[in-house]
C-alpha cells in the first residue's frame, strides 16, 4: 500500500477525525501516527488525543512520538 494511502487504511476513525479537523497534520499522521498505529492502535489514539489541542508541526510531532516510544508506563 502506498505511504499516502496508509493513514486512511491504518488509522482509526478517531485519529482520522483529528486530521480532517486540522488538529493533527496529515504529514505528521503519515510519518508518526501510522507507525504507532501498526504497533499499538490504542497508544496511537491516546497520543492523537493528547496532542490535538497543541496543533504540532510534523517536526514537533516527531519529537513527541520518539519521546512517547522511549517512555515507560510510569
Amino acid at each position: 500500500m502506498s505511504r499516502r494511502l496508509s493513514p486512511v487504511a491504518e488509522l482509526r476513525e478517531l485519529v482520522q477525525a483529528h486530521v480532517r479537523a486540522g488538529t493533527l497534520g496529515a504529514h505528521a499522521a503519515m510519518k508518526c501516527q501510522v507507525r504507532l498505529a501498526r504497533a499499538n492502535r490504542a497508544d496511537g489514539e491516546r497520543l492523537a488525543d493528547a496532542v490535538a489541542s497543541l496543533r504540532l508541526t510534523t517536526q514537533q510531532m516527531a519529537i513527541v512520538h520518539a519521546t512517547w516510544l522511549g517512555a515507560n508506563a510510569e
